[in-house]
């Protein structure tokens, strides 16, 4: 349980787990039941749980590593593990937002060789990839709170109501004030 809990705080945060939030999540939940005596069927279940999602991470891991255009595997896998460290970087500052200069810099990539790297690994642009997270952000923030739209927009990292009400209406196809 102490090395679970050691490689969640600092070991596997190269892997870009922000961008898979339920695994960490996971993760500690099994740590907290080896630690706390929990039944044997309760941890089968959240080791089964922990399984399927580090299998769905894998899975989503050698997908994009295909994907990436270089000559051998361990080129591939050194742009992937850039790109990883820069979508990380998106992660945490969805709010903020990112300038494609600081991305490519986290990637140490130039910024036309980011952006092409990063589509063929993610299927879309830096850019896109920002906008679907805050659309996934604005419908939970919707669905779970009673914030008002503009309070949603804000908090998503939109400043023009106009561009979040076209931004949502795309990914979602119908207005804000239609989800709740």
């Amino acid at each position: 349980a102490q090395a679970l809990r050691h490689a969640l705080d600092r070991g596997l945060s190269s892997l870009s787990l922000r961008s898979t939030p339920r695994l960490p999540q996971e993760l500690r939940k099994l740590a907290e039941a080896l630690t706390s005596g929990a039944d044997q069927l309760a941890l089968e279940e959240q080791l089964h749980c922990v399984s399927a999602l580090a299998f769905s991470f894998g899975h989503e891991l050698a997908q994009a590593l295909e994907r990436i255009d270089a000559a051998d595997k361990a080129t591939r896998g050194e742009r992937l593990r850039r790109v990883l460290r820069a979508r990380e970087l998106l992660h945490s500052r969805v709010t903020k937002g990112v300038s494609l200069a600081e991305l490519a810099a986290e990637a140490c990539m130039s910024e036309f060789h980011f952006i092409r790297t990063f589509r063929d690994a993610f299927g879309v642009t830096p850019a896109k990839y920002l906008e679907q997270l805050r659309m996934q952000q604005a419908q939970a923030l919707l669905q779970r709170t009673g914030l008002p739209v503009s309070e949603v927009a804000r908090r998503c990292g939109y400043t023009n109501m106009s561009a979040f009400g076209r931004a949502f209406r795309r990914a979602w196809g119908k207005p804000a004030r239609m989800v709740r």
